[in-house]
């Protein structure tokens, strides 16, 4: 791991350019530390919190292109960097890195993502140190040192630490399972339900339409997933006109989910179509056919047709998942994803 640090200076360009790059290693040893001349004029050279001046940007002539040479040529391949609101240094650097933790990601102090904690907060909290108190603006190596103690602090502890955003909701899970919302035993089973009680519970939550259109054999049952004192469960028999909710149809066959699919799908904000491929109830005219070894080759142009009698009837700009959740014999599945536009 290397942590990484920048400092910025605004331009006539009137955005705030890269003037100063610090990365340290996991030993918090200094292993690169360059001034940057940006590419246009400052006009500001915010030292109260880039610790920059007038005077030690006078003979800088190092370009940003240099420096994206250097840093990646110093970096290994697999190399995992640490920073905060990393986002922001990487952008000023004008590069992009497959492996990054970013300490206001990991940490939470407000219980709102939308909200993230200050990197000074955050050291004196958990780290029991005092950084960016000099008058004369932020240093780079204290900010990627202190960001790098952090990470290792938390990958030494669990998910949990030092996020208030995810301690809550594991606490809201906590009472769901102790007060039967969601079954407690932590089978693959219940941990799917889990996943479709969170699902559904954001589209209640914001007041959302939502549908679930299965066979009557459908291994989906809306009864597993929640209490009915706790959502507003509809059937397709109660004729209701809601402007949110979630209505449970049940179809004969796996032609009628489809045609039931169509006609909701610009009804609702969300749908979930589930039936199983291996029903004899597939065949339009009854028949079936034997599948070796559960095969579903010979009903994949069936298959086809029924997926984009679907994607004609979505929405422009609605997102279409189509998952094949795999088999006991052969536990590989398929996700498949697409925005209509």
């Amino acid at each position: 791991m290397f942590g990484l640090d920048c400092e910025m200076c605004r331009t006539v360009k009137g955005e705030n350019e890269l003037a100063r790059v610090s990365i340290v290693d996991e030993n918090y040893h200094s292993v690169y530390e360059t001034l940057v001349r940006p590419s246009n004029k400052i006009i500001d050279y915010l030292t109260p919190w880039s610790g920059i001046t007038k005077i030690m940007m006078e003979n800088v002539t190092k370009t940003l292109e240099e420096v994206q040479d250097e840093v990646c040529k110093l970096l290994p391949p697999d190399a995992i960097l640490v920073g905060q609101s990393l986002n922001c240094d990487l952008n000023s650097m004008k590069l992009m890195h497959p492996y990054v933790i970013d300490t206001s990601c990991i940490f939470n102090m407000t219980g709102d993502r939308n909200r993230k904690s200050k990197l000074q907060q955050l050291a004196k909290t958990f780290l029991g140190e005092e950084i960016q108190m000099d008058q004369e603006g932020h240093s780079s190596i204290e900010d990627s040192t202190a960001s790098l103690k952090l990470t290792k602090l938390k990958l030494s502890k669990d998910i949990y630490f030092g996020d208030v955003a995810l301690q809550t909701k594991r606490n809201i899970k906590e009472e769901q399972t102790y007060t039967g919302i969601v079954q407690s035993e932590t089978t693959d089973t219940n941990q799917d339900k889990q996943v479709a009680t969170t699902i559904f519970s954001h589209a209640l939550k914001r007041c959302k339409k939502s549908a679930i259109i299965t066979t009557h054999n459908s291994d989906i049952e809306l009864g597993k997933f929640y209490s009915k004192n706790q959502f507003d469960i509809l059937s397709e028999s109660s004729g209701d006109d809601v402007k949110h909710g979630i209505q449970h149809h049940k179809e004969t066959s796996v032609k009628e989910v489809i045609r039931k699919t169509k006609e909701l799908i610009l009804d609702n904000d969300f749908n979930l179509t589930h039936f199983n491929i291996l029903e004899d109830s597939i065949h339009e005219d009854g028949s079936t056919v034997s599948l070796a070894e559960d095969d579903i080759t010979p009903l994949v142009p069936k298959i086809d047709k029924w997926i984009d009698k679907v994607w004609q009837k979505v929405a422009s700009n609605g997102l279409f998942v189509v998952i094949f959740g795999g088999h006991e014999k052969n536990t590989n599945g398929l996700s498949m994803v697409r925005i209509k536009k």
